[in-house]
């Protein structure tokens, strides 16, 4: 059992820190680990013009249609939680990877409960069983709905950084995925979004701030997040903005705060808003930090915040 026990364990810190080794022979762009915070920001060209948005969704962590995780570390099981949502919400197109994922886990989480009413029974004689590890199965759950899983041609250039199911990374530098301004970035897919089930977004806020010098810490920023949906229609494009404000955690490398927006209850009345989504835009707005923007006031602070993009996600979607 102790074995079984380490090797949970040891599962758990690859999962959560084997994600920044040699990105320079993956990712066909910067590498983005330097020692000075300012040098890691992702400002690619953008891709798309200015255009007014066709439509505006306005949304927050306690929307109808809206999951909010503010720490991933610290709430593993609000992960297997979306696994089991997934399989009541979407069952006509979960994948059967997800399905299989699902039935090991209440499986082996069935034989928990058995041995553990055995071990209560017997007195406790023994070692206590174990619970599934939570961590083991949220990593494995988004590994399987993410982008880089759904479709191959999300596999490939910078941006599959954020497609590959990684949502938390101990770390900094390169292992951050990908750290923007509020500018933020675009994205052209070469595929187009044919349909669809629901969102994952998973972002962390960072600065420069020394804590240690200047004593204290601020663990959360309330920034406004914009999600551009960039549909393709008569040679030209038209855009959808999904807005979140939300607070995430910051300055914490060990964990993310995590979105899940359930696509087809926000869009019932108007299914096809979104059919032949062929790229994204990720841009942000601060709203609040203790120090930089104390209140919602500017502070002219000469230290930075940027948010920390780790995956983006459209579980179960279709590509054409």
């Amino acid at each position: 059992m102790k074995k079984n026990k380490a090797a949970l364990l040891l599962a758990s810190v690859l999962l959560l820190s084997g994600c920044g080794v040699a990105l320079n022979e993956i990712y066909d762009g910067p590498i983005l680990q330097n020692p000075d915070f300012v040098d890691n920001y992702y400002t690619p060209k953008k891709v798309f013009d200015d255009i007014s948005p066709k439509a505006v969704f306005e949304l927050d962590e306690h929307g109808e249609t809206v999951t909010y995780i503010d720490s991933l570390s610290l709430n593993q099981d609000s992960v297997i939680k979306l696994l089991m949502d997934d399989a009541r919400l979407y069952s006509e197109t979960m994948s059967n990877e997800a399905r299989d994922l699902l039935n090991e886990y209440l499986q082996e989480y069935d034989k928990y409960l058995t041995d553990l009413h055995k071990y209560e029974n017997e007195g406790g004689v023994g070692e206590k069983p174990l619970q599934p590890n939570d961590i083991v199965y949220g990593q494995r759950y988004f590994k399987t709905v993410s982008l880089g899983n759904t479709d191959e041609s999300f596999r490939r250039g910078y941006f599959s950084k954020l497609t590959d199911g990684i949502t938390m990374c101990d770390g900094r530098g390169a292992a951050i995925r990908m750290q923007i301004n509020e500018a933020g970035i675009q994205q052209k897919f070469a595929k187009e979004l044919t349909d669809y089930s629901s969102l994952i977004f998973a972002l962390r806020g960072g600065t420069n701030i020394p804590w240690a010098e200047l004593g204290g810490f601020v663990n959360k920023a309330r920034v406004k997040i914009n999600l551009d949906f960039y549909i393709y229609t008569l040679q030209t494009y038209e855009l959808v903005r999904f807005t979140f404000e939300v607070d995430v955690i910051s300055d914490s490398a060990g964990s993310t705060s995590l979105i899940h927006l359930n696509l087809r209850k926000l869009l019932e009345d108007q299914p096809d808003l979104i059919y032949r989504m062929s790229g994204l835009g990720i841009s942000y707005e601060l709203l609040e930090h203790g120090e930089i923007k104390p209140d919602g006031v500017d502070a002219n602070s000469e230290y930075e915040f940027a948010l920390m993009l780790y995956e983006f996600a459209l579980p179960y979607s279709r590509w054409n």
